[in-house]
């Protein structure tokens, strides 16, 4: 881990991109995860921006060409934005990719501070607000969006919710969320799901159902009980996990 890459890339023929995360959130060390497994067309950098050393073994690093630990010590760390913005010049970044709303202010602001103007990419997967301590922040980085070449959300009914509330960047689009079926195979995974399967009592034959993924109202998992439970009286599926 470093603060400032050791060589520059002045003569950089490939778009070179910088990743902010916010290790607190184990689900954006596994996203950035899968991103970096599939990332082998362009130079990487992977700033994380507050300590965060436990979640790196989740990080697949082998694609990377640097991993920067930028210690921020309080929620708006002037230091840490200055460091980007000579990571950026230095590295002559030009994608700034942020994976959530913390992160996009310091790219805002590290884009503000450096010589050069990478594109700013924010991925933003959230619907519903919830509570006002949400809604609260999330009036202060409303402005924030429209500083962003390109606004990523989860799905299109999400997108259409928040453009008709008003937020905008330069663009915006969807990818779903989903998974990638030729990394993550049945084949990869086959000893390691017999064993589990062994370990809590299910048979080879008997279907399993298992979400691992926060239950917000948004993603619906509420659909899943009926069916669920329709499954079991039919005796097709054995547990819901």
């Amino acid at each position: 881990m470093r603060d400032v890459v050791a060589g520059g890339r002045e003569d950089a023929q490939d778009p070179v991109h910088c990743q902010l995360f916010e290790p607190r959130r184990r689900r954006e060390a596994r996203r950035f995860s899968y991103q970096s497994s599939r990332a082998h067309e362009f130079p990487r950098t992977l700033a994380y921006l507050h300590p965060g050393e436990a979640l790196l073994g989740e990080i697949a690093t082998a694609s990377l060409e640097a991993v920067i630990s930028c210690r921020a010590r309080k929620k708006v760390d002037l230091d840490v934005a200055r460091r980007l913005s000579r990571v950026i010049d230095h590295d002559c970044v030009d994608v700034v990719y942020c994976t959530n709303l913390y992160a996009m202010l310091y790219g805002v602001m590290a884009r503000a501070r450096s010589k050069r103007r990478p594109r700013l990419i924010m991925a933003f997967h959230t619907t519903l607000l919830g509570n006002w301590r949400n809604r609260l922040q999330m009036a202060f980085y409303w402005p924030l969006f429209r500083q962003c070449d390109h606004l990523i959300y989860v799905c299109g009914n999400q997108g259409r919710h928040w453009r008709r509330l008003g937020l905008r960047a330069r663009e915006d689009g969807f990818i779903y969320n989903g998974v990638d079926t030729d990394h993550y195979s049945l084949a990869e995974v086959k000893d390691e799901a017999a064993r589990i399967r062994k370990m809590l009592g299910f048979a080879s034959d008997e279907l399993v159902v298992g979400i691992c993924a926060g239950l917000r109202p948004e993603k619906a998992h509420g659909d899943l009980w009926p069916l669920s439970r329709g499954c079991v009286r039919r005796a097709w599926l054995r547990a819901a996990l």
